[in-house]
């Protein structure tokens, strides 16, 4: 496939002719489909380091379906062709809604990136560095079901008939229509959601407890296990789609670790002594770049660095 019709479907300048070769080579190969997903977020997912959430939910930007929302009419349409060509029944196109809700897509944000996407049902979805979520095509069925490694930040379209359920390695949490945050880091055995709006009900995957039925500003952690809820005390920590680090309550080995992530780099602490953050709370925007941000800690901790100028990794002294 000519990667400038690609191009001109993202673009919504495709006629329907364009788009029906187009289903009909995605469907011919796996990977052509991956293929279609990596230029979607080249062109359209990508938020690096934007400077507010405003930019990324303007008027400005005309509303736009999701990509396989799309390919779903598209292929509904063409399927509702053939039967009136042919007089085939009606299972041709709920066959052709089955695969499209089977086939699923997945976004894998490289560090120091953050991408917004809405899904099929106009549920809205800011990813952080490093996360990854996995959606069908299509959602179908009685419920909307998402799998989230990462941190998400989820304004949930409201569906009192099919709610929509975040599933984690520690919890799955389920919602009707919402506005929350979560953390789920296997790897470092890390869990949170703190909830903006609506309600959700979290259920332990990894010890059997009783469902947590949460309220807006309370915000539940994971510890042995356990779930334990409490209330918001930094709302700062949720400002990440707007570009915004917080610092709060947290150590200089631990921001370190959240900077690599965030701007990309490697840092090595090579300090005999690690220097403490005397700030109780502060913000750092992360259009201003690594360097600007160490000099704001340095207003306030006792450390140098330098920047190798080849390998780019900076050296805590």
């Amino acid at each position: 496939m000519e990667k400038e019709l690609l191009i001109k479907f993202l673009k919504c300048e495709t006629t329907p002719e364009e788009e029906r070769l187009l289903v009909d080579w995605l469907e011919s190969d796996p990977e052509h489909r991956k293929e279609l997903d990596s230029m979607q977020l080249i062109m359209e997912g990508m938020a690096l380091c934007a400077p507010d959430l405003e930019k990324m939910t303007s008027d400005k930007t005309s509303p736009r379906v999701s990509l396989f929302t799309r390919l779903a009419k598209i292929s509904v349409a063409a399927s509702i062709a053939i039967i009136l060509a042919a007089g085939i029944g009606y299972n041709y196109i709920s066959n052709k809604i089955d695969n499209l809700s089977n086939q699923k897509t997945m976004i894998d944000v490289p560090e120091g990136q953050r991408v917004q996407i809405t899904l099929g049902d106009g549920t809205e979805v800011w990813l952080n560095s490093s996360a990854k979520l996995e959606y069908p095509s299509v959602f179908s069925g009685n419920q909307r079901l998402v799998k989230l490694s990462g941190e998400a930040m989820f304004n949930v379209k409201h569906d009192e008939k099919h709610p929509f359920i975040v599933e984690t390695y520690a919890c799955n949490i389920e919602v009707l229509g919402t506005k929350f945050n979560i953390n789920a880091d296997e790897s470092l055995k890390s869990f949170s959601v703190a909830l903006m709006s609506g309600s959700i009900k979290l259920t332990n995957k990894l010890i059997q407890e009783n469902p947590i039925i949460m309220k807006v500003n309370e915000v539940v952690t994971l510890k042995d296990g356990h779930l334990h809820l409490k209330n918001i005390e930094n709302h700062d920590e949720y400002l990440w789609t707007e570009g915004i680090i917080s610092i709060h309550d947290i150590s200089f080995v631990e921001l370190m670790a959240k900077f690599e992530q965030i701007f990309n780099v490697q840092i090595e602490i090579r300090s005999k002594n690690i220097p403490t953050i005397s700030y109780n709370r502060g913000k750092i925007r992360v259009s201003d770049g690594i360097d600007h941000a160490l000099k704001i800690l340095q207003l306030s901790s006792e450390f140098t660095y330098k920047k190798d100028p080849e390998t780019g990794v900076i050296t805590i002294l």
